[in-house]
């Protein structure tokens, strides 16, 4: 009777033990998620990108595949080309002024973001953090399905 009790507490704690497990990778891929969707909007915001709010949320939510449509369309605005009305010259649209005639350019306007430099930076940063909270979701996981797979191995030898 002893021996079915303390096996019987020891699959318990090894299931406790398990769901723990499975609650900090499921909050550590919350974080992961939450930390990707904000690098997302720092990275459009220091764009120019017309609309931060929709692809951070789109990326923080639906994660890796809107991730991957926003890298293949960020640039896009930014490298539309237009036409200097001064001197004909063909360029970005987000140049300030024509390469070719030094004439000011209206339409850069929204490519011209005093905090650039700073969202880009913090945008890396919550990049890393994503990327670090990820591995920790992938690590977790093989810890708790090992540790698992070990207390019901140890648990079929009683």
């Amino acid at each position: 009777m002893g021996s079915s009790y303390s096996v019987e507490v020891a699959a318990m704690n090894a299931m406790m033990g398990f769901i723990v497990m499975i609650v900090f990778v499921c909050l550590a891929g919350v974080a992961a998620q939450v930390l990707l969707g904000l690098a997302t909007y720092n990275d459009a915001k220091a764009r120019g990108n017309n609309d931060p709010v929709m692809w951070g949320l789109l990326v923080g939510f639906l994660g890796w595949i809107p991730g991957i449509v926003y890298l293949c369309l960020r640039n896009n605005n930014a490298n539309r080309l237009m036409t200097c009305p001064q001197c004909g010259f063909v360029h970005r649209v987000a140049e300030p002024f024509c390469p070719q005639c030094r004439v000011q350019n209206p339409y850069s306007a929204p490519f011209q973001n005093p905090l650039t430099q700073q969202q880009a930076h913090r945008a890396k940063l919550l990049l890393i953090w994503a990327v670090v909270a990820y591995a920790a979701v992938i690590v977790l996981t093989l810890v708790a399905v090992f540790g698992l797979m070990t207390s019901l191995a140890g648990l079929a030898m009683y």
